[in-house]
């Protein structure tokens, strides 16, 4: 058990099924929280699923931060600042419901941050995708800058 959470814990690159797994938990949380946070049921257990989301993204946002060191050292306060913001305000989400609409953008943004380091791309576009799915569209994102991750450093 100790190798496989100092591996979970590295600078490597996340493997694709746990960003497969992480956006799938995310993307289900930050939907029903949408839809339960109106009726006031299941929040908990929606907050939740959310919460796992919002972690997961955070672990692998770090392991991409790591890999681009000119983007993650002239970021790193930034960085930080996402980390504890999105946290602090999933967590207030308990109580307040609509509050995880913050912690969502904080982390989202973080995803196309580092998405446009490594790809030059419409950012709009990819913006409105996440605003019309409920952040469904980064079931497909966050697996693609993983690859286009893995393959600039295979190039390297």
């Amino acid at each position: 058990m100790e190798k496989n959470l100092s591996k979970l814990f590295s600078t490597s690159l996340p493997g694709d099924d746990l960003v497969a797994f992480v956006s799938v938990f995310f993307s289900l949380g930050f939907a029903a929280n949408f839809f339960f946070s109106f009726t006031n049921k299941n929040i908990y257990i929606s907050n939740t699923i959310f919460l796992v989301g919002i972690l997961g993204y955070l672990l692998i946002a770090y392991k991409w931060c790591s890999n681009l060191p000119e983007f993650f050292k002239n970021n790193v306060l930034i960085f930080y600042n996402y980390v504890i913001l999105s946290i602090l305000f999933c967590f207030l989400s308990y109580f307040f419901p609509l509050l995880f609409l913050i912690s969502g953008s904080l982390v989202i943004s973080l995803i196309i941050a580092i998405d446009k380091k490594i790809h030059q791309s419409n950012i709009f576009l990819k913006i409105m995708f996440i605003l019309l799915t409920l952040t469904f569209y980064l079931l497909e994102l966050a697996p693609d800058v993983n690859f286009r991750l893995r393959n600039l450093k295979e190039e390297l």
